[in-house]
């Protein structure tokens, strides 16, 4: 009679733990922090590792903070160069506003005021619409002297003059981040999920932070003997352009935009726009790109559209 072998038993189950992080629906790997990051960790950390940033995206309140740093930042190179172009006695008071945050074209600008475009080359501040005193829209003519005090001769400015400059310079930001937000929704609507207005905002402002570092970096540059009215991004070349003044006026001022956004900081922000929508939101590449690239034709377009940006005059011949 064979020999009854003993009943086999299960193997036991390894109890070693698997510290690889899980896979997303997209392959992904989600990163979980074991400790918040401060907020000077958040911005180190957005600027020279935005793939990292936006895989472990955090969910604190930080980013209002990084808000209130990127308005303030604006509306204070506002008023300076309001106070610079005062200083100089230009007629009118120019607010710069970079073509990358696209202009407001819903907000009402004081009198004399030209809603520029963050300084373009050698068209003087790089155009704009001038606001008339009587409220209409002046299309030509020595425009009114709003810089010249009423009494006594003071140079200080005006403090409703300097309030609503600052709140321009704002308000365009806060378009421009609306506007993200709105076209990073996209990306959830592609997974079939609903969209997170609040956490597509937070990409906005955090894909900002390259712009601040730029204002800051022209301020030093400005504090430190700098000259004003320098060429922005890659706008110098329409000076060697031969055959620049025979385009339409609209090709015209839609190419002096996109030369004038062409800087090394307003590529950075485009790519942690990029970064956001392709991690933080787990978005597929091509959707991603999509998005930024619907972006980069409404900074570039919107400005000029509105007006706010126009190129300068290129003498026929150059």
């Amino acid at each position: 009679m064979a020999r009854e072998l003993p009943p086999t038993t299960a193997p036991r189950a390894e109890t070693t733990t698997n510290n690889t992080p899980p896979d997303d629906d997209f392959g992904f790997q989600t990163y979980i922090t074991r400790r918040p990051r401060g907020f000077i960790n958040q911005f180190t950390t957005v600027l020279l590792q935005p793939a990292y940033f936006f895989r472990t995206f955090p969910n604190t309140r930080q980013w209002v903070l990084a808000a209130l740093l990127i308005l303030v930042v604006v509306g204070y190179r506002a008023v300076r160069e309001n106070e610079a172009a005062s200083a100089d006695d230009v007629s009118v008071t120019e607010v710069p506003i970079d073509p990358a945050f696209g202009g407001d074209p819903g907000f009402a600008p004081a009198p004399g005021v030209i809603v520029g475009g963050g300084g373009g080359g050698g068209g003087g501040g790089g155009g704009g619409v001038i606001v008339a005193p009587g409220g209409g829209f002046d299309t030509g003519g020595i425009p009114p002297d709003v810089n010249i005090p009423d009494t006594g001769g003071s140079s200080s400015p005006n403090t409703r003059e300097t309030t609503t400059i600052a709140l321009i310079a704002a308000g365009s930001v806060l378009l421009a981040w609306f506007i993200q937000a709105l076209l990073l929704s996209q990306v959830s609507l592609f997974r079939g999920k609903a969209p997170q207005l609040g956490r597509n905002l937070q990409i906005a402002v955090w894909a900002s932070i390259p712009l601040a570092l730029m204002i800051v970096v022209q301020l030093v540059y400005a504090a430190a003997g700098g000259e004003r009215g320098t060429a922005m991004g890659l706008s110098a070349l329409i000076d060697r352009w031969a055959g620049f003044e025979a385009l339409t006026p609209f090709v015209q001022n839609v190419i002096y935009s996109l030369l004038s956004s062409l800087t090394l900081f307003w590529l950075w922000n485009v790519v942690l726009l990029y970064s956001g929508a392709r991690y933080a939101l787990n978005g597929s590449s091509w959707v991603a790109a999509v998005v930024v690239l619907q972006w980069v034709i409404i900074a570039i377009v919107l400005p000029v559209i509105t007006g706010a940006v126009s190129a300068p005059i290129v003498p026929t011949g150059m």
